[in-house]
């Protein structure tokens, strides 16, 4: 029978079955043996710890510095974003402001080169001006002419402060004669109120006739028949 070599006095029973340990002893030099030196257990089970303590730092850190690499891209992501979001911002606005501009100067188009003829609206227009010049309008006679004369040459309009090449065939000429009367003071002041109209109106001659005294003293007013031409767009 195999027996440990630090168990002694090992007994049987009479009937040689059962083991009867009456004392296990073990001696400092069994116990070295047994369980080794204690510095290196030491030095074994410290670098144990250590290396579980690695894996465990490594498994916990490992999602959480993926974590931080996928939120620090999608910071970056999300800054370019904006970056781009404004640069659309500042185009919109400056398309914005152009398109702003572009209405302000169709309408000053429209204003000084309407789609229609407008025949009333100007009578009205001249007639106010001849009021506040203290002239008085006898008659109005418009003829529309079309594309009229001088078709083809090349005009340059003023609008806003800048210039507007454009070309007689762009337009359609309504002749207009009216006559007016007053005195050469009031006709001067009329004369430069139509120049700051806002639709051109180009006069085309000047026809004076009156003046000079009546019976008793009293002086014969001064007719002037102006022939001038209007224009608007063609359809």
């Amino acid at each position: 029978m195999f027996k440990l070599p630090f168990i002694k006095n090992m007994k049987t029973n009479s009937k040689g079955k059962k083991l009867v340990f009456p004392s296990l002893k073990m001696d400092k030099e069994q116990i070295r043996k047994l369980f080794g030196d204690k510095d290196a257990i030491r030095t074994e089970m410290l670098s144990l710890v250590l290396v579980l303590a690695i894996m465990m730092v490594y498994f916990i850190l490992r999602p959480i510095n993926i974590s931080y690499k996928q939120a620090k891209a999608n910071i970056v992501n999300l800054k370019n974003e904006e970056n781009t979001l404004i640069e659309k911002k500042e185009k919109l606005n400056s398309l914005s402001v152009n398109l702003e501009d572009k209405k302000v100067f169709i309408s000053e188009v429209e204003d000084i080169l309407p789609k229609t003829p407008e025949i009333p609206e100007m009578v009205l227009s001249i007639e106010k001006m001849a009021k506040d010049n203290s002239l008085y309008m006898t008659n109005f006679l418009p003829v529309d002419k079309g594309l009229g004369e001088g078709a083809g040459q090349a005009t340059k309009i003023i609008i806003g402060g800048s210039g507007v090449t454009s070309n007689k065939t762009d337009w359609n000429t309504i002749e207009i004669q009216f006559d007016l009367m007053g005195s050469y003071p009031s006709i001067a002041k009329f004369l430069k109120d139509l120049e700051k109209n806002i639709r051109p109106v180009d006069i085309k001659s000047i026809r004076i006739t009156g003046g000079g005294e009546l019976a008793y003293g009293v002086a014969q007013p001064l007719r002037f028949g102006i022939t001038a031409n209007i224009f608007y767009q063609p359809e």
